[in-house]
């Protein structure tokens, strides 16, 4: 089952620049087939890599975080 369209829409507001040549390049196709799929929604291999790649990178930007608050932690302790 396709994605709604309201999701579609803000996974495509969210996604970085090339995000959708990387997951085309990843899965074989073009990018325009990464595009359609934003519009329709009936291809499950790009959706699956597309949710594949929102998960990889939210997990990224959690760890980050992570560091900067413990740097900020240490530094506290420093004065």
């Amino acid at each position: 089952m396709a994605l709604p369209i309201e999701y579609r829409k803000k996974i495509a507001k969210s996604l970085p620049w090339g995000a959708r040549a990387a997951i085309a390049d990843k899965l074989g196709v073009s990018r325009q087939g990464v595009s359609q799929w934003f519009v329709d929604g009936k291809n499950q291999r790009i959706e699956m890599a597309l949710l594949d790649y929102i998960l990889s990178h939210c997990k990224e930007d959690v760890a980050k975080e992570k560091k900067r608050q413990e740097v900020i932690a240490l530094l506290d302790k420093l004065n």
